[in-house]
């Protein structure tokens, strides 16, 4: 099963971090570097 989620470019800058860090706590590493690497673009 596949899942979108969209996010604007505020809410992105207010959740990232925390998207990164259920991500590592889950051992996605790399979804957790996607959610950061987002921010500076």
């Amino acid at each position: 099963r596949t899942s979108v989620i969209r996010y604007t470019r505020e809410e992105l800058n207010e959740t990232a971090c925390m998207i990164a860090a259920l991500a590592e706590s889950e051992g996605l590493d790399a979804h957790a570097r996607s959610a950061m690497i987002r921010l500076t673009e």
